[in-house]
């Protein structure tokens, strides 16, 4: 059986993970792979029940897991019966250097590599620290979120041109099953021109 690809989300509270991991399991599913999902979230109200919601509708594997041994045991279950495990992961400060050993074990247990959350509405330099404070994890990119719940791209625009980050998506919305695309500069332009000229 092979080994799934594992990727673990997180951000600071707010940004739009859960909602992100569910968009991204819609889009693994529409591709015709079988994607499951850990929350190791149970103190945020309704965020467990939310993902099981969503992995309901999708019809993939969902635990949600209290603590290392539950974490282990899920990683186990969906060795060789999925090809993407998405883990959804407690919204933590980056600031605190407790956040960041936290999250820390949770990406070494699962040996997965991390997508940091980020909203499109965060000023520049917020975007800048969060992305230097999540580099002491295996970063294999940037999920962007909320872009149309901002009408002033400026921010984001001068956070890419500065610190040239690894994007992967984009979300427009909080809809699961559209919106949610690869990130590419002909997407970017795109929000860019539309508001742009709804602003005009």
């Amino acid at each position: 059986a092979k080994r799934p690809t594992r990727r673990a989300l997180s951000g600071t509270r707010g940004v739009g993970k859960t909602t992100a991991l569910g968009s991204w399991a819609t889009f693994t599913r529409q591709r015709c792979l079988n994607p499951a999902a850990i929350t190791l979230d149970t103190l945020r109200l309704g965020a467990a029940e939310k993902l099981t919601e969503y992995a309901r509708i999708l019809g993939m594997g969902v635990r949600v897991c209290q603590n290392n041994d539950e974490f282990r045991e899920a990683l186990d279950l969906f060795e060789g019966s999925s090809d993407l495990v998405l883990i959804d992961t407690p919204g933590r400060s980056f600031h605190r250097e407790e956040g960041r050993q936290e999250l820390g074990s949770f990406f070494n247990l699962a040996r997965a590599e991390t997508l940091l959350v980020l909203s499109a509405s965060m000023k520049e330099g917020d975007l800048a620290a969060a992305k230097g404070r999540a580099e002491i994890f295996r970063e294999a990119g940037l999920i962007v979120t909320k872009l149309d719940e901002t009408e002033a791209l400026g921010s984001l625009a001068g956070f890419i041109l500065s610190q040239s980050p690894r994007l992967a998506f984009f979300s427009m919305s909080p809809k699961t099953s559209e919106d949610f695309v690869p990130a590419s500069s002909a997407v970017f332009m795109d929000q860019w021109l539309r508001k742009a000229s709804r602003r005009a």
